[in-house]
């Protein structure tokens, strides 16, 4: 009796193992018979021209292109969108199938290097053209954000004295004023002695708000026009002159035999380091995406060597690497956008991140590298992102030193 339940509890396991196996098989059929049918239709779609012969030669059309002199058929009669439509498929090679690609990129890990690795390249973007095409964006993206943060730090950072003056509350501005008469007359033997003067590089509109606190005595205009704000002025200051080497100026120049002040610009907020910043920024976004990709055929290296019992040619591991950046970019450009908008959920958008990644890389060497268990798809794809992260930190170093050696000559 004990037997015959083992035996019938072993029926129905082996029963439900298998209704799921065959309901995952028939998933799959249902999928690829959809994927055909959108092949079938694009395929029909790009295969009707709009006239029966070449109006450049005469030839009986085939296709959409002449088979002779190789002219598209185009329809000289279509409307405007769709002239701006064929100018992005023809300069950048990407049509309805992007959306697809996309879709499928995100929808099924590592469908699209199966499919791609079995000879079905036309009804995909190919993943060279994508990958190139996602790191530009994200690249020129990144780089835009880092620019607009640096200049935003730099505005900060250089203000005059006088602009932090007019952004002073009343208490503050309060509590400056008292040095005035103080200041002025405190060090003299009747009580009426004459504050100093100096020198100082500013902007002339800025320092008349303050009648009491800067006593403009000349002014010599900035002689370039696009220096504007760099007005040499003469005052007569009523307040200490350490308020203003507190607040950014500086003194190591006599101007008329006076001590000239002027913004410091031998600090990391001074122009010459934003000139530098700004150079280093321009040569990174030329170089950085260029890196990635000379960087793809390494790391389709150490797939090899990770996934070295599999089957798949060194090829085969390119496209893989190549889909697998495409994605990363991708959710990294989301991870930054949630990151500047929701900043108090940035530690959820960092796990997430690390979470999502490791799960769509596990998913998707599963499917390319058939055979292999999921806890070494794992294992594996942690030890590839995290060689990703090395050979990319030292790319990035030496980068960062022939981009340096080249601002100094």
């Amino acid at each position: 009796m004990t037997e015959g339940t083992e035996k019938t509890q072993t029926q129905e396991a082996t029963s439900v193992a298998g209704k799921i196996k065959e309901k995952i098989a028939r998933r799959k059929r249902l999928v690829m018979r959809e994927l055909e049918l959108k092949r079938l239709k694009r395929i029909r779609k790009k295969t009707r021209p709009a006239y029966t012969y070449c109006k450049n030669c005469g030839t009986e059309l085939k296709g959409m292109y002449c088979h002779k002199c190789g002219q598209y058929a185009l329809d000289v009669e279509q409307p405007f969108w769709k002239y701006i439509k064929q100018y992005f498929e023809n300069v950048y090679q990407f049509d309805s199938k992007v959306w697809s690609t996309l879709w499928l990129l995100f929808r099924r890990p590592g469908f699209l290097t199966n499919e791609f690795n079995a000879g079905k390249i036309a009804s995909y973007v190919h993943p060279l053209r994508l990958l190139m095409f996602i790191t530009v964006l994200f690249f020129l993206f990144v780089f835009l954000k880092i620019g607009n943060a640096v200049d935003s730090i730099e505005d900060k950072d250089i203000e005059t004295f006088a602009e932090k003056l007019s952004g002073s509350t009343s208490e503050e501005f309060a509590t400056l004023n008292e040095y005035v008469d103080w200041y002025a007359y405190a060090d003299s033997a009747d009580g009426k002695g004459e504050a100093a003067r100096i020198a100082v590089v500013a902007d002339s509109s800025d320092f008349a708000q303050y009648p009491k606190l800067f006593e403009i005595l000349e002014c010599t205009p900035a002689a370039d026009p696009e220096n504007a704000g760099q007005d040499t002025l003469v005052v007569r200051i009523n307040i200490p002159e350490d308020l203003l080497a507190e607040n950014g100026y500086a003194t190591d120049k006599v101007w008329n035999g006076l001590p000239l002040y002027e913004p410091a610009r031998d600090s990391s907020s001074g122009w010459e380091m934003g000139y530098l910043i700004d150079e280093f920024l321009g040569y990174a976004s030329k170089w950085i995406p260029i890196m990635v990709l000379l960087l793809s055929p390494v790391m389709a290296f150490v797939s090899r060597v990770l996934y070295r019992k599999s089957r798949l040619s060194y090829m085969g591991n390119f496209v893989y690497v190549l889909h697998l950046f495409s994605f990363f970019f991708i959710v990294t450009a989301v991870y930054i956008l949630l990151a500047t908008y929701l900043p108090l959920q940035m530690k959820i958008w960092t796990w997430a991140l690390a979470i999502y990644t490791l799960f769509y890389t596990t998913v998707s060497a599963h499917r390319v590298y058939a055979g292999t268990g999921w806890i070494k798809d794992t294992v594996k794809s942690l030890l590839m992102w995290i060689s990703f992260i090395i050979i990319i930190a030292v790319a990035l170093i030496i980068l960062t030193i022939l981009i340096a050696a080249r601002l100094e000559s």
